[in-house]
């Protein structure tokens, strides 16, 4: 299952056990938590587990792709991007990304943004790829536009997070729109 995507600073490389306490450490951060739907907080080695195992799993089955994002240097994982919701008849899937809070503003997030985006249309053959973010988390969106991706709407209390409702700003991907963030 090597399936490695290099970037001149990162790799995309499937996650294993061996990734489990960098997981776990550089993604147990309330700020990463506060931007994300699915990612707990606190996030312990036991949810890093059961995240590489259920990773693997569904990038087998071609359900999802799930890349760590390692530092090409210290081969650490860092963050996190990958396609979800692949749906294989309209060519599409969501995109979805984290990044160990100590990296941020570096350009890493577009970097693998890119890379994955890539990825989805050279060798997926996606048509198109999509991502959600919060409306108030202006640093992620900037990393989208980054890479050529374009406002396309706001969906009005769309996403349910800790009981409330937020607001959510849905961004969209075509191949010939994908700008390289470098």
């Amino acid at each position: 299952m090597k399936t490695d995507i290099n970037g001149p600073r990162i790799k995309l490389r499937i996650p294993t056990l061996r990734d489990t306490e960098s997981i776990a450490r550089n993604i147990n951060d309330k700020e990463i938590a506060r931007w994300t739907i699915a990612i707990p907080y606190p996030y312990k080695r036991e949810d890093a587990i059961e995240f590489i195992k259920a990773n693997r799993e569904r990038y087998r089955k071609k359900k999802s792709y799930g890349f760590s994002i390692a530092d090409k240097t210290t081969n650490e994982v860092i963050g996190g991007v990958g396609l979800h919701k692949l749906d294989i008849e309209d060519a599409k899937a969501e995109l979805g990304y984290w990044l160990a809070r100590r990296k941020w503003g570096r350009g890493i997030a577009a970097e693998a943004v890119y890379l994955i985006s890539k990825f989805a249309f050279n060798k997926l053959k996606l048509h198109r790829v999509y991502a959600c973010t919060f409306k108030e988390n202006f640093a992620s969106q900037r990393v989208l536009e980054k890479c050529g991706f374009t406002l396309e709407g706001v969906l009005r209390d769309a996403m349910r997070k800790r009981g409330r409702y937020h607001d959510e700003m849905l961004y969209g991907l075509l191949k010939s729109e994908l700008v390289k963030p470098y």
